[in-house]
This record gives structure tokens, sequence and C-alpha cells, in this order.
């Protein structure tokens, strides 16, 4: 990959809304460029933090939650339960922000995990998710965990490391460490048991995502239902 010259380093730290001092090399000036990002983040991350902290204290009371959404002109109906007016205002508020590493998943058997926390131990999960956003079939949680995860790997790329991490190959038993009678055709009880729990966790996930997808559609059917009473009513 061709190196960065000085000059399109000056270049990007003024595009940030600074002027390196002629002096600087371009170590120096990198190294002010991603404190910049990092302090951006940062600030980032607290503003929505602090949008969040507005939007579930107003949870506690039905028409407070109703009163945010109106002042932030989010459509909701009188009958929508605030579960679901919690969702949709939180999707607003988190689109106004770029996706962060702290993030927390929100959804299926990882929901309790950051992003990063995410990427470092379950990697395919993440393929897995970016292809189902590509066939259409995901939540807005979903979409912008994949938006995430673009974006590192397009960091990583730049960097001029591989696309996907190295799989690290477990190394194989001795003569003397097998089971008696046991060929190294046979699959042990754990890989059988890790493979079972695997595709448990796949299948929890998947009716996990499809039941998100039918309270969507449940969603959309009551909202087309209302929008059908106001019009006879205006008739």
């Amino acid at each position: 990959m061709p190196s960065t010259t000085v000059g399109e380093l000056r270049e990007r730290l003024l595009a940030l809304g600074e002027r390196a001092p002629r002096s600087w090399t371009g170590l120096q000036i990198k190294a002010r460029i991603a404190a910049l990002k990092e302090e951006r983040q940062a600030l980032q991350l607290d503003a929505m933090e602090e949008e969040m902290k507005v939007l579930k204290k107003a949870a506690r009371k039905k028409s407070d939650l109703q009163m945010l959404l109106d002042k932030e002109s989010v459509t909701f109906n009188q009958s929508d339960t605030i579960s679901i007016m919690f969702n949709r205002m939180e999707k607003v508020i988190r689109e106004k922000y770029e996706p962060q590493d702290t993030e927390m998943v929100g959804f299926g058997a990882h929901a309790e995990l950051t992003y990063k926390e995410l990427m470092e131990t379950n990697y395919q999960y993440l393929l897995w998710c970016e292809t189902t956003v590509g066939e259409g079939q995901a939540n807005w949680r979903m979409q912008r965990l994949v938006k995430w995860f673009k974006i590192q790997k397009t960091k990583v790329s730049k960097q001029g490391y591989p696309k996907q991490p190295p799989v690290i190959s477990t190394p194989r038993k001795t003569a003397m460490a097998r089971a008696p009678h046991v060929s190294d055709s046979e699959p042990s009880d754990f890989s059988v048991i890790s493979h079972q729990d695997e595709i448990s966790r796949l299948q929890a996930e998947l009716a996990k995502v499809r039941q998100e997808k039918a309270e969507l559609q449940e969603e959309n059917t009551e909202m087309s239902r209302t929008l059908d009473r106001t019009k006879t009513r205006k008739e």
C-alpha cells in the first residue's frame, strides 16, 4: 500500500479543524489525528448516552414517553406500548451518531456484549449478521451492528491486515494422550457437545430475530388499522 505523505496528513488534520505546525513530523501529525478522532468519539458517546438517559427516565411513565416522542416528532399511536415507543425512540437517537465500540449488541444471545467484545469472541456471528442484513431480513439493531462491523473491517484493511482474523488451530494430541480404541476419525464428546451447543445457540438467535420481525409486522398492522379507522371516521 502506498504510504501517506506528510502533506496529505496535514490536509487530514486541517479537515479536523487544526493546522499542524511546520516543525511537526508525519508521526506527530498522525498521533494528533488519532487523538482528535478519539476525543470526538468520546464526545459522541457521551451525547448519545445522555439522550438515552432522558429516554429511560421518560419511559417510566407512558404519558411522559409520549410527550418525548411528540417533542422529537416521532410518530406513535395512543395504543402503542411503552416497549414499542421506547424501541422506536432509541432507534431515532442512535441513528444520530456513529456506532461505537462500547455499544451493547442489544439482541439475541449476545445482547449483553459490546460490539467490540462480540468481534473478539465470535467473528463468525458478525459475518452471519452481515449476510442477514444483506438479505434484508434484519432489524435496526442488527443493521447498526453490521454498520460498525464494516467500519472496523475498513480500518483493518487500510492497515494492511487481513479482513478476517486468522483461525488458530488446536495442536493434535499425541498417540500417548489418546484414549484407547478411539480413532482419529471419531469425534470427541467435547466436539459433539460444542457442535450441538452452537446449533442450539443459532436456533435461539434465529427465533429471536423472527420474533422481532413478527413484532414489527404486528406494529405495522396495528398502524394500518388505526389509519383505516381514522379514514372511516372522516368519511
